[in-house]
């Protein structure tokens, strides 16, 4: 599939994928916080790894989308799924 244009059903699915990861980092954060034996100021240095455990929620978004055939949609479940990898390099790497 070659994504020539971008149309609104990407974008759609772009911002079903981003919201999906806003909504669970702070539950991943939160059963972080309930599990975890470290101290609270640990979590910050494992954002890029809560974002990464956020991320597998699209993997669900995807395969609905694909198994309805609805391509468009999954194309932008990927395109944000790629987003948030591109913010798991900058946390691991520049920050």
């Amino acid at each position: 599939m070659k994504l020539k244009y971008f149309t609104k059903n990407h974008f759609y699915g772009l911002i079903i994928g981003i919201v999906t990861i806003i909504i669970f980092v702070p539950i991943i954060l939160k059963a972080y916080e309930i599990f975890s034996v470290h101290e609270s100021w640990y979590l910050y240095r494992v954002k890029s790894k809560v974002i990464s455990l956020a991320s597998i929620a699209n993997l669900g978004w995807f395969h609905y989308f694909i198994k309805k055939k609805k391509m468009e949609l999954a194309a932008g479940i990927l395109i944000a799924t790629f987003i948030s990898f591109f913010v798991i390099v900058y946390f691991k790497v520049i920050v």
